[in-house]
């Protein structure tokens, strides 16, 4: 979005990029869908992580990344129907994105809202269970912190 910096999502372009160029020798369809593909699991690893070490909040703070990533999802998804978004590309040639390269090959631009807006109830959801998650998370740490203090 013009004019916003956001860490999270200048992490989840990265990996975005990484997805394209990790399966580059598959093929153009493989290579564009890999981007966003890899944007939406590469959190998971972490969160992976964190549940397996025994952190949970942790775990459940990385879903609010997930719910950057997916506005972020969303907005360049919605784009592809007027193929407006500007790329900011590093030999400064302007290209249509991955989401109006795929819908455009699909024959399925009209499409782009609707994708949209899943993207946006995704990212809603995830923030939510994130905010929950984290909540409750603090809560028992608090409970047990008392209790030890009582102890």
């Amino acid at each position: 979005m013009p004019g916003i910096w956001n860490p999270l999502w200048t992490a989840s372009h990265g990996i975005h990029e990484i997805g394209h160029w990790l399966t580059g020798a598959f093929g153009m369809w493989v290579s564009i869908s890999m981007g966003s593909i890899f944007q939406f699991f590469f959190p998971f690893v972490f969160v992976w992580g964190f549940i397996k070490h025994r952190d949970p909040h942790a775990a459940f703070l990385i879903l609010t990344w997930q719910a950057a990533s997916l506005i972020n999802m969303a907005h360049y998804a919605g784009s592809a129907a007027y193929a407006d978004l500007v790329l900011d590309t590093p030999h400064f040639v302007t290209l249509y994105h991955d989401w109006v390269w795929m819908l455009s090959h699909a024959n399925a631009l009209h499409w782009a809202g609707a994708i949209e807006n899943f993207f946006w109830g995704l990212a809603v959801a995830f923030g939510l269970i994130s905010a929950v998650g984290q909540i409750y998370c603090l809560a028992i740490i608090r409970k047990t912190q008392a209790h030890h203090s009582e102890a």
